[in-house]
């Protein structure tokens, strides 16, 4: 249903293992002693950082943030399985309900106790988080062709094939294969050597995370003090970039197993073929 590779489901098997090992027995003891079915409470700190330490002897390094965020994931993955073979329909995980959301909420003291805060914190975050990736998306890929102009000597067929590529792969989900034969090139890893994705991926991360970083940091002054906003300040890198981080994971994992002659659905990847198209009606390129 997911497209996972064999090396995620692993490791998402080992950590689930890892949670019930370390959550499940504390949880088995209180409904014992209460007699009451009560619903799990999210992992403590100090429950994380052991579920942390069994997936290192594992040789898988995670800190215990990523064991909250890996874990959400799953519990979604299984919710919206259980959901689909209901025959119910699966709605896409809104931002506002992400670990590292609730944790900069926390952090930030825009809590339950002021929902009208809350909600309109959440709605100006929502907003930048887009813009700030579009505008990252634009600012790489501009970057990426004035590089390739720069190296192929201002050849604008260059360009086209870099943009089309790019268009063939996101928004059609064509292979590399069918990619360089509609380019005329002889062999696929000639597509790869000019598209660079993992490059180009790791760009966007890297500008959206800047420009993230700034506007976040602009709309909490309108919700909390100064002393919380400087507090705030040195974790927010950290927070903002685990879950750019996370988007640009699901990217790459159905990049690596798509659905051919399918867009791609990640919200990446959404935000990236309006880019494209927009350039395709701006600047009359045919893909």
């Amino acid at each position: 249903m997911y497209h996972l590779t064999a090396e995620e489901i692993e490791q998402a098997c080992q950590l689930l293992a890892s949670y019930h090992a370390v959550c499940r027995k504390e949880h088995s003891r209180k409904i014992l002693a209460t007699e009451i079915r009560i619903p799990c409470k999210a992992p403590t700190e100090e429950q994380l950082s052991h579920i942390a330490d069994l997936q290192r002897r594992a040789n898988w390094r995670i800190n215990q943030n990523a064991v909250l965020t890996h874990l959400q994931k799953i519990a979604d993955h299984l919710r919206e399985y259980k959901i689909a073979t209901q025959g119910g329909n699966i709605h896409t995980l809104s931002l506002d309900t992400s670990p590292e959301i609730q944790t900069f909420l926390e952090k930030s003291q825009i809590t339950e106790d002021n929902d009208t805060e809350k909600f309109n914190f959440i709605e100006m975050y929502r907003e930048q988080f887009i813009e700030s990736l579009d505008k990252a998306i634009s600012q790489t890929i501009e970057n990426f062709i004035l590089n390739l102009q720069h190296k192929h000597h201002a050849n604008q067929k260059i360009t086209q094939s870099f943009l089309t590529g790019l268009y063939l792969f996101h928004c059609q989900g064509k292979a590399m294969s069918q990619i360089a034969y509609e380019l005329g090139m002889q062999q696929q890893y000639q597509v790869t050597r000019l598209l660079k994705l993992k490059q180009l991926r790791r760009d966007i991360y890297q500008r959206m995370l800047k420009i993230l970083h700034e506007r976040v940091l602009q709309i909490a002054q309108q919700f909390i003090d100064h002393q919380h906003l400087q507090n705030l300040e040195g974790k927010l890198e950290s927070i903002l970039g685990e879950q750019i981080f996370e988007m640009i994971q699901e990217a790459e994992s159905e990049a690596r197993n798509p659905i051919r002659n399918q867009s791609l659905s990640n919200i990446f990847t959404h935000r990236l073929c309006h880019y494209l198209n927009h350039q395709r009606h701006q600047s009359n390129f045919n893909y």
